[in-house]
């Protein structure tokens, strides 16, 4: 999940880098300001210095908006330019911070279930994203903002470049290098996401968020005895963390410790009944236990869809632990088409892998870990 910092809380784990810059702080500009009338440089000049003043005081949509007027207006005037790059460098952060502002919105509006319009303010928060990078391509702040937005629209490859980017501009960021660990993880290129979660544990070892992205990778890597590490490491920090609870208990699953995979993940849901990762843990145990003693088929299949109802189907990992508790059921078709969907969204490095399951289901069997 990608990190956001300050204010700015996305969707998706996110970072945003908000707050401010060294750049421009932002204002409004004065009410009786003229508007859409041509100005010249000496008033281009002006109007900047008195925008920048008054910046510290902006906050909403409208008030970046008024700046990026300005700004926009002194251009107009083809100012000198040492002027026109003042003005390039203070529109830029009043696009950025407007972008913040609506991914905020966007985040409350998808937490409250109104998925449309949270959809039409992120739109408008990349837009500006865009928008103040075009103004200033130097401003890595807003280059990491649109790479998190470029994620959650989607366009994967687009967010690993602008954090690839942010990294040469700003090597300590450690926030787009999170987020590069991330969805390298996503990608299945667990090698390369856990150099990503090592630099960002050298900067801080406390970490909580990387030692469990890093433990994921170990596990899907096969080095379970250095995952069970990070994520006892991320429980000494956090011992109240039920995504760590959870992680600890896919540690314990691939390794066969079926008893301790189960405490582990009912301790995960007991302190965060909506934790999707643990319903999925328990579902896959459930399902696929060599053990028939584990194995529970009607709670395989009601753990499995409640991780869905409760995250979607965008984690192949969900779908490939629903369609295991539907083969565990007899439900052989739906199994084979719910593996279907997680082929197509799974990175290459597990199709082998997946597509040994869905020859399988195809023969009526179901899946059992070995």
């Amino acid at each position: 999940m990608l990190r956001t910092t300050g204010a700015m809380a996305l969707l998706f784990v996110t970072v945003l880098a908000s707050g401010q810059d060294s750049e421009p702080t932002p204002a409004r500009t004065k009410a009786d300001q003229p508007r859409g009338e041509k100005i010249d440089a000496a008033t281009a000049a002006k109007i900047l210095t008195e925008t920048y003043e008054r910046t510290k005081d902006a906050q909403s949509p409208d008030d970046f908006g008024q700046v990026i007027e300005v700004c926009e207006r002194a251009l107009a005037a083809d100012p000198p330019e040492k002027i026109r790059k003042y003005a390039h460098q203070l529109a830029a952060w009043a696009f950025n911070r407007r972008g913040e502002v609506y991914a905020d919105q966007a985040a409350d509006l998808f937490n409250r279930g109104a998925q449309r319009q949270a959809n039409e303010l992120d739109a408008l928060a990349l837009d500006d994203f865009h928008a103040a990078v075009a103004h200033d391509p130097a401003k890595w702040k807003a280059i990491h903002n649109r790479g998190v937005s470029l994620a959650l629209h989607g366009k994967v490859e687009e967010a690993l470049a602008d954090f690839d980017q942010v990294l040469k501009l700003n090597p300590q960021f450690a926030n787009s290098r999170f987020n590069r660990a991330e969805i390298r993880a996503q990608q299945g290129k667990w090698q390369a996401a856990i150099e990503d979660y090592n630099e960002v544990l050298k900067a801080k070892a406390d970490d909580v968020g990387a030692l469990l992205g890093r433990g994921n990778s170990l596990v899907r890597a096969g080095q379970l005895a250095e995952a069970l590490a990070d994520v006892e490491l991320a429980l000494r920090y956090s011992p109240e963390s039920a995504a760590a609870f959870a992680g600890r208990g896919d540690v314990h699953c691939a390794a066969g410790r079926w008893n301790q995979a189960g405490e582990d993940y009912r301790e995960a849901i007991k302190l965060d009944a909506k934790l999707g990762r643990a319903y999925r843990g328990v579902a896959w145990l459930l399902a696929t236990c060599p053990d028939e003693h584990f194995r529970d088929r009607d709670l395989a299949l009601a753990s499995a869809e409640k991780a869905i109802a409760l995250d979607g189907e965008s984690d192949w990992t969900y779908l490939d632990a629903l369609a295991a508790a539907q083969a565990n059921a007899g439900r052989y078709g739906q199994a084979q088409a719910t593996l279907e969907k997680a082929i197509q969204i799974a990175p290459d490095s597990v199709d082998e892998a997946l597509q040994s399951r869905l020859a399988r289901y195809r023969d009526r069997q179901p899946h059992r870990l070995q």
